[in-house]
């Protein structure tokens, strides 16, 4: 019998994120990879600890690779109907981008989550090889599998894993990093409990969402203990790294940013999965 299938199309997607030392990355392409991913990992940016809509940010954590300060913010996004992906405004391929959304279910259900930003490669660029995705559910991190043996850096979510979604409002929470490939996410839902149900999804924090996340950690991040000896992995690549000067930092402002956001009066997305797997929406909030 085949299986409902929701894709989540409405994010709240903040970012570009990126570090000053970004610039400074070796001119070898092998040493300069490993650069980048360390300090993608090692940066502790304000949406690691809170999720503050209205917010918008530019400072050091804001650099990109080429020296240039961008405007790093919050914007409502919807993800492509073709492939289910979105992307973050500014076209970035390398930096940090968050994107959250909420899920209102109708009932406790476990369903199977889908993550396709990174299957296949997109526009060319080497996929999982140049990312990682972190993926939290109600401020629970989910499985996730290292697609690398040379580095533990390339992680992103189990395939076809089950996740729980509770009654009510369900949180959904990525931190996508890369390096050589444009930070995106995407998640489809599929199930057989998921027939017949009506599913609102919201691309803004719910009454009574609390802005301080309390996030379990994931390995490497800032603050986080020892764990699976990634630690230890770590250090011994960073010792093929070859430390080269870069450019400086121009403060330029960022020129144009591609990418249509959703308007602010449709910011949530209510629908009914019908027996035969097709979908009848309803209202924008």
């Amino acid at each position: 019998m085949a299986q409902a299938k929701v894709p989540i199309r409405t994010w709240l997607v903040g970012g570009t994120f990126g570090h000053k030392e970004m610039p400074n990355h070796p001119q070898d392409a092998h040493s300069a990879n490993l650069y980048l991913m360390d300090l993608l990992f090692r940066t502790e940016y304000p949406a690691d600890k809170e999720l503050e809509a209205s917010a918008s940010y530019r400072d050091d954590l804001t650099v990109d690779a080429k020296g240039q300060k961008n405007t790093a913010r919050w914007t409502k996004r919807m993800s492509k109907v073709s492939d289910n992906i979105v992307t973050a405004r500014d076209d970035q391929t390398s930096g940090v981008c968050f994107f959250a959304t909420w899920i209102k279910s109708p009932e406790d259900m476990v369903v199977t989550a889908h993550f396709p930003a990174y299957e296949p490669q997109f526009n060319g660029d080497i996929g999982m090889f140049g990312s990682t995705q972190m993926v939290w559910v109600n401020h629970v991190l989910i499985e996730h599998d290292q697609y690398s043996n040379h580095n533990g850096y390339h992680w992103h979510p189990k395939k076809n894993q089950q996740i729980f979604l509770k009654e009510g409002w369900n949180f959904i929470y990525g931190r996508v990093m890369g390096w050589w490939s444009v930070p995106r996410f995407g998640l489809v839902l599929e199930g057989e409990s998921l027939k017949g149900k009506r599913i609102e999804v919201k691309a803004e924090p719910p009454l009574g969402f609390e802005k301080t996340l309390n996030l379990e950690k994931f390995p490497l991040l800032a603050g986080s203990p020892d764990q699976h000896g990634l630690n230890a992995m770590k250090n011994e690549a960073l010792n093929t790294v070859v430390n080269a000067q870069g450019e400086v930092c121009t403060d330029t402002p960022q020129q144009g940013e591609p990418g249509v956001d959703i308007p602010l009066d449709e910011v949530g997305i209510s629908f009914k999965v019908n027996n035969d797997n097709t979908q009848n929406l309803g209202a924008k909030e």
